[in-house]
């Protein structure tokens, strides 16, 4: 069952990602080189934690400087009760999952991501002036989007 949860989020995301593509006014070039992404990961079983390290060169596609970046930390969504994705389970979700998810002792139900270090390679260390960001709603405590303000705009296709 998890495999097919699974194949079908993929499939919404090539779908829904299908779709923005098509979407008039779009600024990108028909053909955008994706960003380089480079990662590594360490499972620490007895700890229930992970640790990584990623690298992620972007270009800016857009005719506009890029101030900042947005980043999902999905996984956010688990952290507690504030988020915005377990405030609208309260609301509009399986109540009888959710309490029976709820009635886990301890944090092991949980799950998150911190960031320890933002750093452009070989320049600015970015972690101080990261803020979580609030674009669906108004809720100060959800922690699914950080917002990265760059040391210099990213200039128009570059």
């Amino acid at each position: 069952m998890r495999v097919l949860n699974s194949l079908m989020l993929i499939a919404l995301v090539a779908f829904s990602l299908g779709i923005a593509a098509s979407l008039p006014g779009q600024t990108y070039p028909a053909q955008i080189d994706c960003p380089i992404v480079q990662m590594s990961a360490k499972l620490d079983p007895g700890a229930k934690t992970i640790a990584g390290h990623y690298i992620l060169t972007w270009w800016n596609h857009t005719d506009d400087p890029i101030p900042d970046r947005y980043f999902h930390l999905y996984l956010n969504a688990f952290k507690d009760l504030d988020s915005t994705f377990m405030r609208e389970a309260a609301i509009s979700r399986d109540h009888d999952a959710l309490k029976e998810w709820l009635s886990i002792p301890g944090k092991e139900k949980w799950g998150w991501v911190d960031i320890d270090k933002i750093q452009i390679v070989n320049g600015a260390d970015l972690t101080l002036p990261v803020t979580h960001a609030h674009p669906d709603e108004n809720n100060k405590e959800d922690q699914t989007v950080v917002r990265i303000p760059l040391p210099q705009a990213g200039s128009p296709q570059s």
